[in-house]
């Protein structure tokens, strides 16, 4: 659905692109063989207005897979469908009755699932401004024309959705000290006569929501974007951040991906915890650039911890029947700056060091007739840390690679112009200091102590990175790479 004005979905409406129940078993009693299409998965739902969008308290959209049972007793499961809210403004084509404001408001009061036996489906939902936490609930934002999209924490645990992608477009996106999210899938699990089930119904008829036990279930991704539209320059108060404030808490299941994505500034002064999994901030290029901004990129404050570190699954059968493939290795964090700096304060820390643990298994005893009990460590390699940015970095954290043991992790920085600038006058406007790494042996002071978090960096740190060999040997590194437009300096 998709219009130029407003959408109002009722108390009561109901959207339904749901697979359903196929049986092909042969003489099962009480059941239709089927003799139709085969409806595996969930379908796609996309509800998108140039102007206001509500999605009223009991209205309804489902999207969940289904699953075949073919004739030799082989069950195939389908995923989710992709269900997605828009509700945005373009102020070069305005619609008349939202007035002179800029952008729309997206109410979400209703009930969406898109669950599946393995794989849910996607939510999407865009409008101005998204704010994620218990106090903004709790301390309305006053009221006016524009109102932002209040999401509750605990959302991101119902429908059984496998990723779920809020974008600001307008006003930024923020997560409140507050909050606690920790998202994680519903999983449609199988009655035990699902067999006797005739062709035709829906899947929920036959099953179950239920939440797997972990390390068991599928882990759900997060992305988290800021993106404004190409006439922003238009519109006044700037442009807005994407914000993860001190105190809030992100943590997805073991092998889960939490991006972060805004072409102005990521503001990090939580924690992103994504066990043996992948963390990304990206600054991403500006549709609309009509100069230099210097407080662009990524910064990360003294309460920031990004920790995709490797763990221990739970095993089936007790940690004495533990294997080394239930042990998962580090994962990966990437920090991305296609415009501005990348600035990390001497509290922050980034870890992606393996796990280990010791368990007592029995082994025969070469000494005398039967086992004896022998502690064996079982342990995983670290992960990999990319810092990439094209104006400079200020690099004073604490960053992790430990093996465990075994493997130590890498370490990649890369400072280069690949930036893909505009043409005049514009580009006149941008740094041309030659981009340069410097190597030293302990850490250079950081930025001035005068300097607020999120504001512009000064100008005699454009072009430069200050990096450590302290910082690489203490967090265990093996590996660590250098790439500079013009030079790499060792420094005394």
């Amino acid at each position: 659905i998709g219009v130029t004005g407003g959408i109002h979905l009722a108390p009561g409406s109901r959207i339904d692109v749901s697979g359903q129940w196929t049986h092909a078993l042969p003489a099962r009693p009480r059941t239709n063989v089927a003799t139709g299409p085969i409806l595996l998965h969930g379908g796609k739902v996309n509800i998108a207005a140039t102007g206001d969008v509500n999605f009223a308290a009991g209205a309804e959209i489902a999207a969940d897979a289904g699953a075949w049972l073919n004739s030799n007793g082989k069950l195939s499961e389908g995923k989710g469908g992709d269900i997605s809210f828009s509700a945005t403004m373009n102020s070069r084509h305005p619609v008349p009755e939202l007035g002179s404001r800029q952008g729309s408001n997206l109410s979400f009061e209703g009930w969406v699932q898109a669950m599946g036996l393995y794989q849910g489906g996607t939510l999407s939902l865009t409008t101005h401004q998204i704010l994620i936490g218990d106090s903004f609930s709790q301390n309305p934002v006053p009221g006016g024309p524009l109102a932002p999209l209040v999401f509750d924490p605990v959302a991101l645990t119902r429908g059984g959705f496998r990723s779920y992608a809020p974008t600001s477009d307008l006003n930024g996106l923020e997560v409140g000290y507050d909050a606690n999210l920790r998202p994680h899938a519903e999983n449609l699990v199988l009655d035990q006569y699902f067999q006797d089930v005739a062709t035709g119904v829906p899947l929920t008829a036959l099953s179950s929501a239920q939440v797997l036990p972990d390390g068991e279930r599928r882990p759900v991704n997060l992305s988290l974007t800021v993106k404004h539209p190409t006439d922003s320059f238009n519109r006044t108060g700037g442009l807005k951040p994407l914000k993860i404030d001190a105190g809030a808490l992100i943590e997805g299941d073991p092998g889960a991906s939490l991006k972060l994505q805004a072409d102005s500034q990521i503001l990090i002064e939580g924690t992103l915890r994504a066990p043996a999994g992948n963390i990304q901030a990206d600054i991403t290029i500006p549709s609309f650039e009509t100069a230099f901004n210097a407080p662009q990129g990524i910064f990360l404050g003294a309460g920031a911890r990004l920790e995709a570190r490797g763990v221990v699954l739970p095993t089936p059968g007790g940690i004495k029947l533990l294997r080394d493939d239930r042990v998962l290795a580090g994962g990966n964090i990437a920090l991305t700056a296609k415009r501005g700096y990348i600035v990390v304060d001497d509290e922050a820390v980034m870890d992606v060091s393996g796990a280990a643990t010791v368990v007592d298994q029995s082994q025969p005893d070469a000494n005398q007739p039967g086992v004896k009990a022998v502690a064996l460590t079982h342990a995983s390699k670290a992960g990999s840390i990319s810092l990439s940015a094209v104006e400079g970095m200020d690099i004073q954290g604490r960053l992790r690679g430990e093996g465990r043991g075994v493997e130590g992790g890498s370490l990649s920085v890369s400072l280069l112009t690949n930036r893909s600038l505009p043409g005049e006058p514009f580009l006149a406007t941008y740094p041309t200091a030659q981009r340069v790494i410097e190597l030293r042996q302990s850490p250079k002071a950081g930025l001035p102590s005068d300097w607020v978090f999120g504001a512009a960096v000064p100008n005699d740190r454009n072009g430069v990175v200050t990096l450590s060999a302290d910082q690489v040997q203490s967090g265990g590194f093996d590996s660590l790479d250098l790439h500079a437009d013009d030079q790499i300096r060792f420094v005394d």
